[in-house]
């Protein structure tokens, strides 16, 4: 069986029929609101994992596909700002990248005081590490 996908979100599995010799399209999924831009497989090829636009990761066993297993969402499972206090780094996750950042022990109350400023006024909270 062969996995494919393109410039639209679903996902099609394509199945061999020797008898005939024909590939056949034996199931679909459009568990993606956008284009679906990468699949993966575990090494031993029981799971796929589809990513896309939507920035969804989706989870499927691929004796149940087209059945969907899990979705990880885009939204994250943490704060968009930690910070370590132990290796002085600072992680910043946006919607397509995340920055890491050095502290020196200069810029550390500096750091803190732009935190209040920026996250006083948004209603957030800080989780420091």
């Amino acid at each position: 069986m062969v996995f494919a996908t393109g410039i639209d979100s679903q996902i099609v599995q394509f199945q061999n029929l020797p008898d005939v010799g024909k590939w056949i399209i034996s199931s679909k999924n459009r568990s993606h609101t956008h284009d679906v831009k990468s699949l993966a497989y575990s090494p031993n090829g029981d799971i796929m994992v589809s990513g896309g636009v939507d920035a969804n990761i989706n989870v499927f066993t691929i004796s149940k596909f087209p059945k969907q297993d899990n979705e990880l969402s885009s939204f994250p499972q943490q704060p968009p700002v930690t910070l370590s206090r132990q290796h002085k780094i600072l992680c910043c996750q946006f919607s397509r990248k995340i920055e890491l950042w050095k502290l020196g022990k200069s810029s550390t109350r500096i750091i803190y005081l732009l935190f209040f400023l920026f996250f006083s006024s948004k209603n957030s909270t800080i989780k420091c590490k």
